[in-house]
């Protein structure tokens, strides 16, 4: 980089000004344009390697140069790209396209995790405790791909049904049969309903969306109740259509609010490859820079087989790899100005196989429809007979009005959201958790996922040490499923003499790590 551009790597947007701003979300567009071209165009990838400069001359990207397009997707060139990053003039060495490209990357995973982890978390106790233990339970059940789901605490419909009627949608929609229409009483429930969420659940409602089992462009009002959602949050709900093409001008204009309010992706499920042609061709790369392209067609060179409703599917397998040119979280761009987000992603793919989760689920809280005047508290799960859409859900609860849905709301949290392990009911784990002895211990291993929880660490005592280990000794009170808590306490207490502190502890951890069954959902 030059000396200007070392200096912007150190400004915040404010701190750059509007102009350099602009510039650089062009030039990153740009980028992300190629690795969409990839992930969308078949053929696009050998194209790119045969005749980089041909390449970019037929995709309007001219002005970007070559050899830094190279660097930047080529896998054969990551030696020379450690090098780079690991330098501690890391910023002589690497082009300005590579760093904002990296940059790119590493806030949207920053911001997905904050989500995650903070963004997302309810201020009520008992909805945040369920929260974090259906989260954590999800690593077990789903696998690696539970990382990718920020767990948002809520989603609400403003449809009935769904007009698309997508081959791949994992939730089985039913057909649209009705719409929550924009009038003055339904703004004025709307607008009860969002204060209210935000009172019982504070900012982490911002984070939900207005869609789940529905298209979100169906409903013709979409943007009169968005305007509605973000003057009670201060937030732009996501949006992930189906039907971005149905209006490309109505599109544009939803796109574009993410330039001007708070906000963070939206998606487009491209359904064939014309959708993605289209897409490609409709969008600037700019307008495009925080539309995330989701390929649901075979042509695609990076289509994975998708959930599908009502089948079990314990073992997919490993998740494909694409070609290799397009492998953007490599560890020259893990290493790349010394980002965590980056190589803790990688470190967790490794330890939790990428496997099929079997649900398209990311909400682990509450369903609300507009047109039924219902809520529902759901968790996302494997997909199964007994779960064929991969969530557990609660039976729906209707409201009347604001107060009425105040009401109903923290009667469903104090019901269904324990935030302490049910005192008088038989415990169990998840059948899907067994013992294997390993070279590292007994391990609790998911039939489902990569999940290894080493057993030998945990719950020892010097004394206890030499005896047995207490964390397996619970684990197969539990594996029996016909003890309480206290029953369990008791009978490892008498039959080894563990210390009940010791064993109450072991008990509450694995409550909070998702590992014993909530008999409310499971």
């Amino acid at each position: 980089m030059n000396e200007r551009e070392k200096q912007l790597a150190l400004m915040s947007r404010e701190q750059m000004g509007e102009e350099e701003y602009h510039r650089i979300k062009v030039l990153t567009g740009k980028i992300k344009r190629i690795a969409d071209l990839f992930t969308c165009i078949p053929g696009a990838t050998e194209a790119f390697e045969a005749d980089t400069p041909a390449f970019l001359k037929q995709y309007g990207l001219e002005d970007l140069d070559p050899e830094e397009m190279r660097l930047i997707f080529l896998t054969e060139r990551q030696e020379e790209k450690k090098k780079m990053f690991t330098s501690d003039k890391v910023l002589d060495l690497i082009p300005e396209s590579m760093y904002r490209y990296a940059q790119f990357v590493q806030n949207k995973l920053y911001f997905r995790d904050f989500l995650r982890d903070k963004g997302c978390v309810p201020i009520n106790r008992k909805a945040a405790a369920w929260r974090e233990r259906n989260n954590k339970r999800c690593d077990s059940a789903l696998g690696g791909v539970n990382i990718s789901f920020i767990h948002a605490i809520l989603t609400i419909e403003l449809a009935k049904g769904c007009s698309v009627g997508c081959e791949f949608c994992g939730l089985s929609a039913e057909k649209l049969t009705k719409l929550f229409r924009y009038n003055e009483e339904n703004a004025k429930l709307f607008e009860e309903v969002l204060t209210v969420l935000k009172d019982v659940l504070g900012q982490a409602a911002a984070y939900g969306m207005m869609y789940f089992a529905t298209e979100p462009l169906d409903n013709p009002d979409y943007e009169k109740f968005e305007d509605i959602y973000y003057n009670v949050f201060g937030m732009i709900p996501q949006i992930t259509t189906a039907v971005f093409d149905r209006n490309i001008e109505r599109t544009r204009a939803l796109v574009h609010e993410l330039d001007e309010k708070p906000g963070f992706i939206h998606r487009f499920s491209l359904r064939n490859l014309g959708m993605a042609e289209t897409a490609l061709r409709e969008f600037t790369p700019e307008e495009l820079v925080n539309v995330e392209l989701i390929t649901q067609y075979e042509d695609s060179p990076y289509f994975l087989p998708y959930t599908v409703v009502g089948s079990e599917r314990e073992h997919v397998g490993e998740r494909q790899k694409g070609p290799h040119t397009k492998r953007i979280m490599d560890e020259a761009l893990a290493d790349s100005l010394d980002a965590p987000v980056l190589q803790n992603e990688i470190r967790r793919m490794k330890d939790l196989k990428h496997v099929d989760p079997g649900t398209i689920c990311c909400v682990d809280g509450f369903r609300i429809n507009m047109c039924d005047r219902t809520i529902r508290i759901l968790t996302p799960c494997h997909m199964s007979e007994k779960y064929p859409n991969g969530i557990s859900e609660t039976p729906a609860v209707s409201f009347t009005d604001g107060e009425d849905f105040r009401q109903k709301l923290n009667q469903m949290i104090d019901e269904y959201m324990l935030a302490e392990i049910p005192k008088n009911e038989i415990l169990r784990c998840y059948n899907y958790l067994n013992l294997e002895e390993s070279d590292e211990g007994i391990m609790l291993v998911s039939s489902q996922s990569g999940y290894r929880l080493p057993l030998g660490k945990l719950g020892k005592s010097p004394m206890e040490e030499t005896l047995v280990n207490p964390a397996v000794k619970v684990v197969e009170k539990l594996m029996e499923n016909r003890y309480t808590k206290d029953q369990i306490v008791r009978s490892l207490m008498e039959e080894y003499g563990i210390a009940p502190a010791n064993l109450y502890w072991l008990l509450n951890q694995f409550w909070k790590q998702g590992l014993i069954v909530d008999s409310r959902f499971f």
